[in-house]
């Protein structure tokens, strides 16, 4: 009789199992000089991007998937159109493929009450412009993601080249202030 009290115990550990293996790893880019945590290894892609000078860079795209969650880190692309309009802002991208073909995504964002907490201002992205974005993939796997950080690569420091803004919104419990004195 006592083995049938065990049986409950090593089922519950037994099951258990696959959940300690869900750990995420923390992948290290030597090439791209990053390093971020992903659920399983990405795959990474190499594409290209045009800039605003018409020239033809090279971009890669990391991805990891786990179950129907989908995870990419990094695009590098042109910016087609900035929505800041609420409930959500949108930005539209014009992204290569590893085929050199062209397709539009689109990028929400959070309200512009947000994004001017986090420190973007309206003319920070034009038509045109370069940047690199990290965000979430839509589940569905369709052209388009949950917007994290945006980093323009446009060169014009007064629209904030080089820095990298969270258009998700501030975190709870961030302090505002934080975000403009990046």
């Amino acid at each position: 009789m006592r083995p049938n009290r065990l049986l409950p115990a090593a089922f519950m550990l037994f099951v258990s199992g696959p959940a300690f293996a869900q750990d995420w790893i923390e992948y290290t880019s030597t090439a791209d000089f990053f390093t971020v945590n992903f659920p399983s290894e990405p795959k990474v892609e190499e594409t290209t991007y045009r800039s605003e000078y018409g020239y033809d860079l090279p971009a890669r795209v990391y991805r990891a998937e786990a179950g129907q969650s989908r995870y990419s880190a990094t695009i590098v692309c042109t910016v087609k159109e900035v929505q800041l309009i609420n409930p959500h802002s949108w930005i539209y991208l014009e992204v290569k493929d590893g085929k050199g073909e062209t397709a539009i995504w689109a990028l929400e964002a959070t309200a512009p009450a947000g994004l001017a907490r986090a420190g973007v201002k309206k003319g920070d992205l034009r038509p045109g412009d370069t940047i690199k974005v990290r965000c979430n993939q839509l589940r569905d796997g369709s052209n388009g993601c949950l917007l994290g950080f945006v980093t323009p690569t446009h060169g014009d420091k007064a629209r904030g080249d080089g820095v990298e803004r969270d258009w998700d919104g501030p975190r709870a419990g961030a302090d505002p202030r934080d975000a403009l004195a990046k």
